[in-house]
């Protein structure tokens, strides 16, 4: 391999070491801040082949929040944002992260049954967001 090309791709892209695996909560950690007020923040990432969940995480003084999600879809040629929620002062639990990105993931595909003016019934869709979710918490355990 050339010089040339290997600092063309350290250039365009560089490894990423300010990410972790933490078992825990089953996600890529990336470096977290602290505020002056003594929170630290940081984001907790899932990943698919469907989707790829941001999850904006703080730790408070007694209490780790959930501040807000972000899911991508990925579609082999880019990522692109299909939806957001904002949370203030939501205790984290893996149980309150999986309903709320469930729940964006629901939003999302009844969005777009309605815009292919097909019926699905909300059990369905459901159904269908637990399957991405449950599948981006499985393919995330092989990244680690």
């Amino acid at each position: 391999m050339s010089k040339d090309l290997m600092r063309i791709v350290e250039s365009a892209l560089p490894q990423c070491n300010n990410m972790s695996y933490n078992k825990v909560s089953n996600m890529l950690h990336s470096l977290g801040y602290t505020s002056a007020a003594g929170n630290t923040y940081w984001q907790g990432v899932r990943a698919s082949d469907r989707i790829l969940i941001v999850a904006d995480m703080g730790q408070g003084y007694a209490h780790t929040f959930l501040n807000g999600i972000r899911v991508f879809a990925t579609n082999g040629h880019g990522i692109r944002l299909i939806g957001t929620a904002s949370y203030s002062c939501l205790f984290y639990s893996s149980a309150t992260m999986r309903d709320c990105t469930m729940r964006v993931i629901a939003n999302f595909l009844k969005g777009e049954a309605k815009m292919a003016h097909a019926y699905v019934s909300d059990s369905e869709v459901s159904r269908m967001a637990t399957e991405i979710y449950d599948e981006a918490e499985r393919q995330t355990k092989l990244l680690a």
